[in-house]
């Protein structure tokens, strides 16, 4: 387990994405999107975000499964496309969340659907955030402000229903029953 993951888990204080890279000067993402358009204006955000931040693109669950499997240290955290060929990112979330080396990462469905049985599905396979895909680069940015700062600890192991789903647009967690 990287000293990232540790932190993440510390009870001792709370501690953000953000607050990991200064501490760690590091932060390893992985974004796994079958859309090219997505994956590229996502890799624009990050760096503009943060050019410290390591940002792994990849087109489908398939790669992800392969990385996770090959990769030491493990990602701190991942974004994940909920519908994609050949794996979707609910087959690699059942998949990551039924492996206990897999236990600590921070998993963020990040999709286009909005549909309540969607998230719920995820939510029940263990993802740590849901994350509608914005309409617009500016949107984007200011929601990966908003992740990167958030208190990590509230969301693991797993968030509570209230702040499962972020929603773009508004920037502020939104409640579903």
């Amino acid at each position: 387990m990287s000293s990232i993951h540790s932190n993440i888990n510390s009870p001792e204080k709370p501690i953000s994405l953000l607050g990991l890279l200064l501490l760690n000067n590091k932060l390893n993402v992985i974004l796994a999107d079958d859309d090219s358009d997505d994956r590229e204006l996502f890799e624009e955000a990050i760096t503009e975000l943060n050019s410290k931040i390591k940002l792994s693109l990849l087109e489908d669950g398939i790669q992800l499964m392969n990385i996770l499997n090959k990769e030491n240290p493990l990602p701190d955290i991942i974004f994940l496309d909920m519908n994609m060929p050949r794996k979707s990112g609910k087959k690699c979330l059942e998949e990551i969340r039924s492996n206990p080396e897999y236990n600590d990462l921070f998993i963020i469905i990040y999709s286009t659907s909005s549909n309540p049985k969607d998230v719920e599905e995820v939510y029940k396979l263990g993802a740590n955030l849901y994350l509608r895909k914005p309409n617009s680069y500016t949107e984007l940015i200011e929601i990966l402000k908003t992740i990167f700062s958030l208190n990590l600890q509230k969301y693991k192991p797993k968030a509570l229903k209230n702040d499962f789903v972020l929603n773009p647009g508004r920037y502020k967690l939104i409640i579903h029953d």
